[in-house]
């Protein structure tokens, strides 16, 4: 069944470099690549994302919301631009845009309104999940689910929790994973080597790579903890690299008072992800609550294997002594025992942990499939309000 030209826009918080904002980014270009057409909305000012879609021919606005703050401006902007773009669907990616879509666009007549949530806790927008927040936004969402016509999330972990806790019916709930672009594998001349004389470590030191956004969520405190227990395990020397934006002081000065600082090296924003997943041994990733992480999903794309926690839906990328091995969440020594298992395999264990980790990326989440899902939820949702939406045959 193929569609007809559709309007879709996209609405999410903000723009800078994160998972979410990732997924908005693929999912515009493989929309647009489907022949539909594509506008993006920031809630805030975008970020370093927002010229990568302009670019790339997506129609980018901003509500110009100041940033951690409800300003109520953000409901007449939304309602004045989701007139001017007139969209067949909005899809909405974090909680301030999700509310803002629901009630902005109904109150514009919008047809089709879908939101996203990316993880368990709803801590998105930059702020740390406390207990108190995240159930606050599940009573927003539960007394906000009538003016939206579908749900999804990245994994079946996920899903299964939001209706458990009613903030979706199972019928509106729709699992689509995240859009990975799964590249042919290849590195720049002497990137081990260039990527170890960075990090100041000789090339035979095992390296581990974690790719993760300084966020609470990402539980960066366990990670130097980690570390700490798995020194304490093995003579072997390590290092681990941790590639993503944030204030980093915190774990920096952490790692100093275990007397680890120079095990673990905090690289901020990096636009060289892959070559750091290339340059590494492994990958290890210490998050306590999760969506579908994309890190791990890149990391089996590049053939890693992965020491990881069982956050959100991780065991549905990792599978547990196959291609990696997953732990329970906040347990330092049982991460760096998963560490340590990685550093004992061959190289010839290890790449074949990799290998059969990119089989499965391969067969989950090609691009393909992922848009074919979207696609099929736009035109179910349309055409439950009566609206044609498949295009007519050219015979």
């Amino acid at each position: 069944m193929k569609l007809r030209s559709l309007n879709v826009c996209l609405i999410i918080t903000g723009l800078d470099r994160g998972g979410a904002e990732t997924q908005v980014v693929r999912l515009a270009h493989r929309l647009i690549k489907r022949g539909h057409r594509l506008s993006v909305i920031s809630v805030i000012e975008p970020g370093v994302f927002g010229d990568v879609l302009q670019e790339t021919g997506v129609e980018l606005h901003s509500l110009h919301i100041p940033r951690g703050k409800m300003d109520p401006r953000i409901v007449t902007r939304a309602v004045s631009l989701f007139r001017k773009i007139s969209p067949d669907v909005i899809v909405s990616f974090m909680f301030h845009a999700t509310l803002t879509a629901r009630i902005a666009g109904r109150i514009a007549g919008v047809p089709v309104i879908i939101g996203s949530v990316r993880g368990e806790s709803f801590g998105e927008g930059g702020w740390a999940p406390s207990d108190w927040k995240v159930r606050s936004r599940e009573i927003v969402f539960r007394l906000t689910a009538f003016l939206g016509d579908s749900m999804t999330t990245m994994s079946k972990a996920t899903g299964r929790l939001l209706v458990t806790k009613r903030i979706v019916k199972s019928s509106e709930l729709r699992v689509i994973p995240n859009i990975v672009k799964i590249a042919d594998r290849g590195a720049p001349p002497n990137n081990r080597k260039n990527k170890c004389d960075e990090l100041g470590i000789s090339e035979d030191v095992f390296l581990f790579v974690n790719m993760a956004r300084i966020h609470a969520i990402k539980d960066h405190g366990n990670l130097v903890k980690t570390v700490e227990k798995a020194v304490a395990l093995t003579d072997r020397p390590f290092h681990v690299a941790v590639a993503g934006g944030g204030d980093v002081k915190p774990f920096e000065e952490l790692a100093a008072k275990l007397g680890v600082a120079n095990r673990i090296t905090f690289l901020g924003d990096r636009s060289d992800a892959a070559e750091w997943f290339e340059a590494s041994d492994a990958v290890v990733h210490s998050s306590f609550t999760e969506g579908l992480p994309n890190a791990l999903i890149e990391a089996h794309a590049h053939e890693k294997a992965v020491a990881a926690t069982t956050a959100g839906g991780t065991a549905e990328v990792v599978r547990d002594g196959i291609s990696g091995f997953v732990v329970p969440i906040r347990d330092p020594e049982a991460l760096a025992g998963a560490m340590l298992k990685l550093m004992e395999m061959t190289a010839e264990e290890r790449a074949a942990f990799g290998k059969v980790g990119r089989e499965w990326v391969i067969e989950q989440y090609s691009e393909e499939e992922v848009i074919d899902r979207w696609e099929a939820l736009f035109a179910e949702l349309l055409s439950s309000k009566g609206i044609q939406c498949v295009a007519e045959s050219s015979e």
